[in-house]
């Protein structure tokens, strides 16, 4: 096998895969792919290029998350093909980064398509699902690493979830999904005097649970009073994919703090980064990143390259 580039040869793949490694359209994100495999080969695991022929986003989150924190200055590690993806210290403590890509889910729960020319309502308790599913699995997953003691009990871990596979997640909302499927955040609520037709206060109600179609319950409190959230200390949302990232490295990028982390975090990953948190008057406090993120010269590139193509000199702001 040849590691020098990203794409294998071969049929076997899945559509999205051998979409950009073929067709002419994707060249680009093709281009893309490889540049940034040649940062993140260090840290892949030795299935890992076999394994992006089947997972392909999955991938692909991988890598970008990686080379964003290397932008960033972090000293990223990597301890072996067993646990998590890869750490960094801070002070006598590691940080490790699980990184997950989620999709729409199956089932009854699944997140609906979009339905082209039509209106529909934005499934949220669906969506938050997803990211409580994917969330426990990357819990479930550090709990075994600990137990095998590739994770100290002092560690502490962020989970960085990749939602654009999600339908609707990409578009956003008024507050990240992320912190209304971690925090007891409610539908946004305006109120309005009956004899008056002005808005007179507007607020998100509390929501304590979420309800499954088979009538269970799943909780929303999970970094506000569930003791068993504090190996984590808070979660990285995205919305790249290999078609859609942006100029400053890691620039869509939101941090939910966890309130219940044994180790919260105020270092170089949350400062370049769009941070909340939930505050003690029952609110998401958000703060705007400190430090500015580097500049991406290959989606520069691509630009200029796509522009040139098109008869246009315009400059990039």
């Amino acid at each position: 096998m040849n590691k020098d580039r990203f794409f294998l040869d071969g049929d076997g793949a899945s559509r999205e895969y051998l979409d950009v490694r073929d067709l002419r359209l994707a060249e680009y994100s093709k281009s893309y792919c490889e540049h940034l495999w040649t940062r993140y080969r260090p840290f892949a695991d030795r299935y890992f290029l076999e394994d992006a022929r089947f997972h392909f986003h999955q991938r692909f989150w991988e890598m970008y998350l990686a080379v964003t924190l290397l932008e960033w200055g972090i000293d990223l590690k990597k301890h072996s093909d067993e646990g998590p993806d890869f750490y960094y210290a801070a002070g006598r403590a590691r940080v490790w980064i699980e990184a997950m890509a989620l999709s729409g889910g199956e089932g009854e729960d699944r997140v609906p398509e979009p339905q082209m020319g039509k209106f529909t309502r934005v499934p949220h308790e669906k969506i938050f699902l997803r990211y409580q599913s994917g969330y426990s699995d990357k819990r479930r997953q550090y709990l075994s690493a600990l137990e095998k003691g590739i994770v100290s009990p002092t560690d502490t871990c962020i989970i960085a979830l990749n939602v654009r596979r999600v339908p609707h997640a990409a578009f956003g909302d008024t507050l990240p999904f992320a912190a209304r499927a971690f925090y007891p955040i409610g539908p946004l609520t305006v109120s309005v005097p009956r004899d008056d037709r002005d808005v007179s206060e507007s607020f998100y109600a509390l929501r304590g649970s979420i309800h499954k179609l088979n009538g269970s319950e799943v909780g929303t409190k999970t970094f506000l009073d569930d003791p068993t959230s504090q190996f984590c200390s808070g979660v990285i949302e995205s919305v790249v994919d290999c078609a859609n990232f942006t100029e400053l490295f890691g620039q869509d990028f939101k941090f939910i703090h966890n309130r219940m982390a044994r180790v919260p975090l105020n270092d170089n990953v949350t400062s370049h980064v769009h941070q909340y948190e939930y505050s003690d008057d029952d609110r998401i406090v958000h703060a705007e990143p400190l430090i500015r993120s580097p500049r991406d010269e290959h989606y520069v590139d691509v630009i200029q390259r796509m522009r040139k193509e098109k008869g246009s000199d315009a400059n990039i702001g």
